[in-house]
């Protein structure tokens, strides 16, 4: 199921009354101002290593302005509530549609590499919902080569590091936890301490010590 699809099935319920459509699609015209409707298209993708990132636009139609409105804030309202990967929600201005002239106002979402659902991270022993993980694998050490050789024959002091970066995750308290655990996915990170944590933006960055498979622990 597309992101777009899934996004539409977690909102329908919670929108009573409002038609979700696809942009461009057939039907387009006098029929939108029936009643409130909401089309919706991806505008891009975006990877950046480990880390996806999704930009859809979702775009209120309605004969009135108030009705616009009352309908854009029951759905940024039903995006917060269901859709914990959403990692940012901004609604832009009032416009003219530039294809069926008719009044509408747009909003843009960004979804992370969770997709709509998010993904759930436990920190500590403790679950918590995010928008996506992004891990970074640095290998260090010194390399040993024999005379007369590039290749290195063995490495001394070497180890590997980890940082993983959590975008959508939204708790208080975090800083509280000096060294932790971490689980995400089928990974278990330990010796794990905060780099950076930005609460207001949603974003938090740890560095751990080690990784492992949880079927490496069973």
């Amino acid at each position: 199921m597309s992101l777009l699809d899934s996004l539409f099935q977690l909102l329908g319920p919670q929108l009573e009354g409002v038609e979700l459509r696809r942009a461009w699609g057939p039907g387009w015209g006098s029929r939108l101002v029936r009643g409130p409707v909401v089309s919706g298209e991806v505008l891009s993708t975006r990877w950046a290593g480990q880390s996806q990132e999704t930009q859809v636009r979702l775009t209120v139609f309605a004969p009135e302005a108030s009705q616009r409105r009352e309908t854009a804030e029951a759905l940024e309202a039903a995006v917060r509530q269901c859709c914990p990967g959403c990692v940012e929600l901004c609604r832009e201005g009032e416009r003219e549609d530039s294809q069926t002239r008719l009044g509408c106002l747009p909003l843009r979402l960004t979804f992370g590499s969770g997709g709509v659902a998010g993904q759930e991270v436990k920190l500590g022993g403790k679950t918590y919902p995010a928008a996506g993980a992004a891990v970074t694998s640095t290998f260090s050490g010194t390399p040993l080569t024999a005379v007369g050789e590039e290749e290195p024959f063995a490495w001394q002091d070497a180890q590997w590091s980890y940082q993983v970066e959590l975008t959508g995750i939204h708790v208080p308290g975090l800083e509280r936890m000096a060294a932790f655990t971490a689980e995400i996915g089928d990974d278990v990170y330990t010796g794990c301490r905060w780099k950076k944590l930005d609460p207001a933006g949603g974003k938090a960055v740890f560095q751990a010590a080690g990784r492992q498979g949880k079927e490496e622990l069973a």
